[in-house]
């Protein structure tokens, strides 16, 4: 998950709950205690970026390291220390009420990443593979322009705040059906592709819902099928090679640091491998970024024959 997505999905919990706790028997009910714990709890997972940035020697480091606070282990581990805490300065209540409100804030954010493409490691850091449902776009970026909107008007508007609570909640239920009701149809329509050994994979094209990814993994390629929601059926299928030398490509796994951007760092990497004289040359890209052919994501690897001396680079991770 880059930088930027979880950013958006922290904006987007956040904004959330500010219309939640514009709702006046809410607010009332659960006062500025719940409403800063709630966020408060959703920025936890904001600390994997603050630690590895300090911790991190390099970007290639950085982008490696394990998620912590993305897991459940660390993060619950955290939300019942600092409730812990509010116990001893204050009091049972404010303990209890702290550990409710952290968690519900926190879960709010590992929702919103995990039913994006990015995903979340939920066991991390004892099992580092992404859980995925990706029903809508990376960082919901149509939820916070629509959430941004809805604050506006009620803070403009607050006579009218009743009617725009309102329709601030049906657009909500609207981008939550559109995303989920177009996943399922098309992972319905889409399990039969997959054939014997390969893998499906379908997400959103665009941040507006209106065409979809089918992506089916094989052993050794990509077949991609763009979906639009107007048509009934799937345009033909574009195929990608995964890697152009898939025995040199066992080898290079070796290297843990190839091994982790493949595994780890891309969603469906695409490499193409060289052998040059006496020097092995890697280039990585995300397979988004071969349709069209774009600069895009990037990890580059070069080593001599005897892979002693190595070289890594990465171009363009936001």
């Amino acid at each position: 998950m880059s930088e930027v997505d979880a950013l958006f999905n922290a904006a987007t919990a956040v904004l959330l709950i500010c219309l939640m706790f514009h709702h006046p028997v809410i607010a009332l009910r659960f006062g500025r205690l719940g409403f800063v714990s709630l966020v408060a709890g959703s920025l936890i997972p904001l600390l994997d970026f603050v630690l590895f940035y300090f911790r991190a020697e390099d970007r290639i480091s950085y982008l490696v390291q394990d998620h912590l606070f993305y897991g459940l282990f660390y993060g619950l581990l955290l939300i019942a220390l600092l409730a812990a805490l509010g116990r001893l300065l204050g009091s049972v209540r404010l303990g209890e009420t702290m550990l409710l409100f952290l968690a519900g804030g926190y879960f709010l954010h590992l929702l919103l990443a995990l039913l994006t493409p990015s995903g979340v490691p939920l066991l991390a850091p004892y099992y580092a593979q992404r859980t995925a449902l990706p029903m809508f776009f990376p960082g919901h970026t149509l939820l916070l322009i629509v959430l941004a909107c809805v604050l506006a008007f009620l803070e403009a508007l607050p006579r009218h705040g009743r009617f725009v609570f309102t329709v601030g909640l049906l657009l909500l239920v609207l981008y939550a059906g559109a995303g989920v009701g177009q996943y399922g149809y098309i992972s319905f329509r889409a399990s039969d592709l997959a054939g014997k050994d390969g893998q499906v994979y379908v997400e959103p094209a665009n941040a507006w819902l209106t065409e979809w990814l089918v992506t089916v993994a094989g052993e050794e390629s990509y077949q991609i099928r763009r979906h639009a929601v107007h048509l009934r059926e799937f345009d033909e299928p574009e195929v990608m090679p995964r890697w152009n030398d898939q025995t040199l490509m066992v080898r290079l796994l070796a290297d843990e640091t190839v091994n982790r951007f493949y595994s780890r760092v891309f969603r469906h990497p695409v490499v193409r491998m060289e052998e040059n004289g006496s020097e092995l040359t890697l280039i990585m890209q995300e397979l988004e970024d071969q349709f069209p052919l774009v600069p895009g994501r990037t990890f580059y690897y070069e080593a001599d024959r005897a892979e002693q001396n190595r070289f890594y680079q990465v171009q363009r991770f936001d």
